[in-house]
């Protein structure tokens, strides 16, 4: 994703920041916005990172829709890279959480989304297959169906997250739990093809 001037878009967090506007004499962080509420400017680079050391709430995770369709608005940034059926579906699923009083779990939930189509799910995992043909679904298929295996990983994960939240690594437990939250979607599935 790229920033485009005038456009509002979503935080990590859930907010609602922009328009956006160049920054004056900039070389790195090259958009500005305010928060609702705030006097002061955030500045982004061109990919929506506030930081250059790691993620945080205040980076640009989508752009902003208001109660329309999530859908359409990552068609409409899709580029060459339109989503698959499965992606659709968690998408059209977004639609219905997309309200103002849900936004910060939409944000979460988009987040989820990204995690898995472009962080560590997508590298070790992907090899370019739809997500309902890589290991997080077929494994299950193996052992006759059954979510336990993914079960286990959500378990897994969540503790792993309390651990690192109790020793300070904020962002790496909130991966851990976004990884958790595409386990409990692949369980869903799951659990829905062995019915």
């Amino acid at each position: 994703m790229q920033i485009e001037e005038g456009k509002h878009y979503q935080t990590r967090g859930g907010q609602k920041i922009g328009p956006m506007e160049p920054t004056p004499e900039a070389k790195q962080y090259l958009w500005r916005a305010k928060l609702p509420g705030e006097t002061s400017w955030r500045t982004y680079q061109p990919n929506g990172r506030y930081r250059d050391d790691m993620p945080c709430d205040l980076d640009i995770v989508a752009v902003w829709s208001e109660h329309a369709s999530v859908t359409r608005s990552y068609l409409e940034n899709a580029g060459e890279n339109p989503p698959s059926p499965p992606e659709l579906a968690i998408m059209a699923l977004l639609d219905i959480v997309a309200d103002a009083n849900y936004s910060a779990l939409a944000g979460v939930l988009r987040e989820a989304h990204a995690h898995a189509a472009s962080g560590k799910g997508s590298i070790r995992h992907g090899n370019g297959k739809d997500w309902t043909e890589q290991p997080i679904m077929e494994i299950p298929r193996l052992l006759g169906g059954s979510p336990e295996g993914q079960l286990y990983q959500i378990m897994k994960k969540a503790q792993e997250a309390n651990g690192m939240v109790k020793r300070g690594e904020t962002e790496a437990a909130i991966r851990e739990l976004l990884g958790a939250i595409n386990y409990a979607a692949a369980a869903v599935l799951t659990i829905r093809e062995a019915a």
